[in-house]
């Protein structure tokens, strides 16, 4: 058989399970026959079945895509041609605004196919929504769930899934769920609103998975204190950037358990991108998701940039290279598989440029935080850049001392100092703030 041929058999067998409904025997089954195999792929396999998704992808949206065939035709980009991912360099990026102005036009298909539909939180806008037909839906599931089964084995699976479930159309929590329940294992959806809530229930059903963000992982440590913990197997951290710190403290609030940073977001989905046990980098499920970096001004291929993917499972609403404002670089990794690694870096809008300065704005928050000693404190920061003098506001989900706080925040940031001393800059800080229905620790505005 040659090896087009195999190939060929590979990508029609793979794309046909994956888009079926399965029952959690037959993903068990499945996770024996392919987890060594997917192992032993090397990189060269791996980009063969890439391209050929590639070359699907790409005559499925020029056929069916309204926004697509423009961007195609305009880019003199002949579908038959495109052969791998780099043929589509000449391809101008997909943005947060095209989705914002007009879902509908880039949908390979109408709103009544639509399965399920996701919506992002709108805090930097109107929502970006992103549609799934009834295959796309079963794909997420069956990969996600092969995917666990194929790491943590055949035995019960009790997951606490410790996820803000506020924002109704927000992708993380369902997808979750998807994944565990077609994985055959108990999928507790307990919210992230009350540490010693989540932490009786997860006792009361011994949970051995928790699926949470960094910084109520460190709340929920604080909330166990000394007292018993639950057989924590496996944690799954997402919606944050993890850092070394938060592992160090987290392998030892819960020893024995594996701690893995997932990367997900509306517009990609979740599980396609996943730290191995205790590093920091994403490895990306290449032959799901299309992983490029490049300068954010140029556009062109950079070691440290800005991170974009093209979706290669979905059917009803695939995105070619997306921008996601994610800062990253390619990086080292130590799971047993080819495909590549990405460190998150940060957000490119993070940086806030007051009066002429930049200021990471995680930072600024992380001193709030300190003088609680709250690492999930939510903080949310306004910038006014058309007022004169331009007005920075933060508002502090909890009763601290201003005046303390805007000393750190001279001390740290001496810049800033300059700015309100030379009445460049006017620094309000609101305390006791109610954010609660703020999704992530960190929110930034501006005007």
């Amino acid at each position: 058989m040659t090896n087009r041929l195999k190939e060929h058999l590979a990508h029609a067998l793979s794309w046909r399970f994956e888009r079926r409904m399965h029952s959690p025997a037959t993903i068990l089954w499945a996770a024996r026959m392919t987890g060594g195999r997917l192992r032993a792929m090397d990189a060269e396999e791996i980009a063969a079945l890439q391209a050929r998704r590639v070359r699907d992808l790409v005559a499925h949206v020029a056929s069916h895509s309204p926004f697509y065939r423009t961007r195609l035709r305009e880019a003199k980009i002949q579908p038959e041609r495109v052969e791998k991912l780099g043929d589509l360099a000449g391809l101008p990026f997909t943005t947060g605004g095209d989705l914002q102005k007009d879902p509908a036009h880039i949908r390979c298909a109408p709103q009544r196919e639509a399965a399920a539909s996701f919506l992002s939180a709108g805090t930097t806008g109107a929502p970006k929504r992103i549609d799934y037909c009834f295959g796309d839906v079963q794909a997420a599931a069956n990969t996600g769930a092969l995917l666990m089964r194929s790491e943590v084995g055949d035995g019960p699976v009790a997951a606490a899934i410790a996820m803000p479930l506020q924002h109704g159309l927000w992708i993380g929590w369902r997808h979750v769920v998807w994944t565990i329940e077609r994985a055959g294992g108990l999928a507790l959806t307990l919210g992230a609103h009350d540490a010693g809530a989540v932490a009786e229930n997860m006792l009361h059903y011994r949970t051995n998975q928790l699926m949470t963000t960094p910084s109520f992982a460190l709340s929920l440590a604080r909330a166990f204190g000394r007292g018993e913990r639950p057989p924590l197997s496996r944690i799954v951290l997402g919606a944050d950037v993890l850092d070394r710190e938060t592992i160090r403290e987290l392998a030892e609030a819960f020893p024995g358990a594996e701690i893995h940073s997932s990367y997900g977001t509306t517009e990609l989905g979740v599980g396609l991108g996943t730290g191995w046990d205790s590093e920091t980098a994403i490895v990306f499920n290449e032959l799901a998701v299309g992983v490029e970096i490049v300068d954010p001004e140029t556009g062109e291929p950079a070691e440290e940039g800005e991170l974009v993917y093209t979706t290669l499972a979905r059917r009803m609403m695939p995105l070619l290279r997306y921008r996601s404002g994610d800062r990253a670089r390619f990086a080292p990794h130590g799971a047993p598989y080819a495909f590549r690694a990405v460190e998150v870096l940060g957000r490119m809008d993070e940086l806030l440029l007051v009066a002429g300065s930049n200021l990471p704005a995680a930072e600024i928050a992380d001193e709030a935080r300190r003088l609680v000693d709250d690492p999930g404190l939510r903080v949310a920061i306004r910038l006014d850049r058309r007022e004169r003098p331009e007005r920075l506001t933060l508002r502090i989900g909890a009763a601290i001392d201003e005046e303390r706080l805007r000393a750190r925040l001279f001390d740290r940031f001496p810049r800033l100092a300059e700015h309100v001393h030379n009445g460049e800059l006017r620094l309000e800080i609101e305390t006791g703030c109610d954010l609660s229905s703020q999704l992530k620790p960190l929110a930034i505005e501006r005007g």
